[in-house]
C-alpha cells in the first residue's frame, strides 16, 4: 500500500544517498561535485515518467466514465423492455426494440475497444519504464565503479537501493489505471450528486379546502412545456373532468397537484394529504 511504499522510500533514499557517493566532473575548467547524485537522478526520471504516463493514459478516465454511463443505459433499457414485453409484442415492435438494444450494446463495444486500446499502450509504457529502470543504475554507477570509488558490492548495493527508491516513487505510474478507474467512479457519483442538487424544490401551496390553479404551466425537467395557461378551481365535493389525448399531460398535472412533480410555473394550491389513484396500481408482493 501507499504507507508501506512511503516508509520504504524514506529508508532506501538514505541508503542510496550514502552508498552512491559523489559524482565529480569538470565543465569549462570548473570542477563539479554532486553528492547523492543518484537520488536527484531517480527523482528526475520518475517525474518525467509520471508526466509521460499521464500523457499516455489521460483518456482512460473519461473512457471509464463513458463505460459506466453506456452500461447503465443498456441495463435500464433491458429492465424497461422486460416490463413492457407484452406491450412490445402487441405493438409488433420487437424489431424496433431489438435495434435499440443493439445500438446500446454497440456503444458499449466501441467504448470497450477504445478503453482496451488505451490501456494496452499504458501497459506497453509501464513495461518499458520498468525494464529501463532495471538496467539504468549500471550506466549511472559505471563512472564510480571505473574510478574505484565503489567496489562491486557497493555497485550492487546502490543498484538495489536505486531500484527500490524508483519503484516506490513510481507508485503513481504503476497504479495509474486503477486511480483512473477510481476517479471515473468519483466523477460518476459527482454527476448524480449534481443532478440531485439541481432538482427544483418547487411545490404547490398547501391548501386544505380546494384545488386552485392560476396562470400555471407544467414543464419537463429540460424545461419543455407540457401544459400551459392552466386556470381552474375545484371546491370540496365538486367534480372536474380532464380530457385529452394520450401523452397530453393529464397524469403529469395530477403528479403536480400531489406534490410529486416540481417542474411547473405559476400559482398552484392543493391539499398535501390528498390520495391519488395511479394508472398502475401498487400491489404488494405475495
Amino acid at each position: 500500500g501507499f504507507i508501506q511504499s512511503l516508509s520504504m522510500l524514506i529508508t532506501f533514499t538514505v541508503i542510496l544517498w550514502q552508498s552512491a557517493g559523489t559524482l565529480s566532473f569538470t565543465v569549462g575548467g570548473t570542477e563539479w561535485n554532486i553528492q547523492g547524485y543518484m537520488v536527484y537522478t531517480v527523482v528526475l526520471i520518475v517525474i518525467g515518467g509520471t508526466l509521460f504516463t499521464h500523457k499516455v493514459g489521460k483518456r482512460i478516465r473519461p473512457l471509464n466514465v463513458e463505460k459506466q454511463r453506456s452500461e447503465a443505459t443498456f441495463r435500464t433499457n433491458l429492465v424497461q423492455h422486460n416490463k413492457q414485453a407484452e406491450l412490445i409484442a402487441l405493438s409488433n415492435a420487437e424489431s424496433l426494440q431489438r435495434q435499440e438494444l443493439s445500438d446500446n450494446f454497440h456503444t458499449i463495444k466501441e467504448n470497450w475497444h477504445r478503453l482496451m486500446n488505451r490501456q494496452r499502450w499504458l501497459d506497453y509504457w509501464q513495461n518499458i519504464y520498468s525494464r529501463s529502470l532495471s538496467v539504468l543504475p549500471y550506466f549511472l554507477l559505471l563512472p564510480q565503479f571505473i574510478s574505484g570509488q565503489i567496489n562491486l558490492g557497493g555497485l550492487m548495493k546502490s543498484r538495489q537501493a536505486f531500484m527500490l527508491v524508483s519503484n516506490n516513487l513510481s507508485w503513481f505510474i504503476y497504479k495509474y489505471d486503477e486511480l483512473a478507474e477510481l476517479a471515473a467512479v468519483i466523477d460518476r457519483l459527482y454527476e448524480f450528486h449534481q443532478l440531485t442538487e439541481q432538482r427544483p424544490t418547487n411545490k404547490p401551496k398547501n391548501c386544505q379546502h380546494a384545488v386552485q390553479v392560476a396562470n400555471a404551466s407544467i414543464r419537463t425537467p429540460d424545461n419543455k412545456i407540457i401544459l400551459e395557461n392552466l386556470n381552474f378551481h375545484v371546491s370540496p365535493g365538486k367534480w372536474l373532468l380532464l380530457k385529452g389525448y394520450s401523452g397530453a399531460g393529464k397524469t403529469t398535472l395530477l403528479k403536480t397537484l400531489s406534490h410529486c412533480w416540481p417542474w411547473f410555473k405559476g400559482d398552484i394550491s392543493s391539499p398535501a394529504g390528498s390520495w391519488y389513484v395511479s394508472q398502475t396500481p401498487l400491489i404488494k408482493s405475495g
